[in-house]
């Protein structure tokens, strides 16, 4: 079982200075929607710096009411494609109260669905717009909601249930900062008078890393 978990990634990512001041700086504007029965945007230029936080595009860390999780890059993700034969995804994401989107990239679809506080993303290669009716084809047919989290092997809470898989370098790389910035928690917690600029800087724990994506 992966012990990835993208929700709690970016819990930490969206609170840590570096990241909100490289979003300042970037303020980047969403890709252009693209039809589909969800909401379904291109990955711009811009969305390049993201890549160094293990992004495949920016995130806006004040959204109250944005994603629980962004779309990750170097996170595992099942493979599937459009089967229009299936039950319609966008039906049976209402039915189970779960939201949809996703974002284009290289040609892909990457899908995100988030429902309870967990996420999966799952690739679907270059097939066209999804159609209003297009179900999802994985390993077996998506007959409800509730298969997305049975047997993907895709990021999730750690709540959810999954199957083996591999954790990238930005899973690795984020428990690398969440134990730096924990460190720094400890020692000012402890009462230690001097503390090095590694443990004040908030860079320190959260810059981006060159194995973040």
């Amino acid at each position: 079982m992966s012990d990835w978990d993208p929700v709690r990634a970016w819990t930490f990512i969206r609170a840590c200075k570096a990241y909100r001041a490289a979003w300042g700086r970037q303020r980047p504007q969403p890709g252009l929607l693209e039809p589909a029965p969800f909401e379904v945007r291109w990955q711009t230029a811009a969305d390049a710096g993201a890549l160094g936080w293990g992004l495949y595009a920016w995130a806006n860390p004040d959204a109250d009411a944005g994603p629980v999780s962004p779309f990750w890059a170097g996170a595992p993700m099942a493979d599937g494609r459009i089967e229009r034969d299936a039950a319609p995804l966008a039906a049976l994401a209402a039915a189970g109260e779960a939201a949809l989107a996703g974002l284009r990239v290289g040609g892909d679809l990457i899908l995100k669905i988030e429902r309870d506080g967990m996420a999966v993303q799952v690739r679907i290669a270059d097939d066209g717009p999804f159609p209003a009716d297009g179900g999802l084809q994985l390993v077996r047919e998506v007959v409800q909601i509730e298969d997305l989290w049975s047997g993907v092997p895709g990021p999730r809470s750690g709540r959810g249930r999954g199957t083996r898989t591999r954790t990238k370098n930005c899973c690795s790389c984020w428990r690398a900062r969440l134990k730096a910035c924990r460190n720094g928690r400890s020692r000012r917690r402890s009462g230690a008078r001097t503390r090095s600029p590694r443990s004040t800087s908030p860079a320190a724990g959260c810059s981006p890393g060159s194995g973040a994506g």
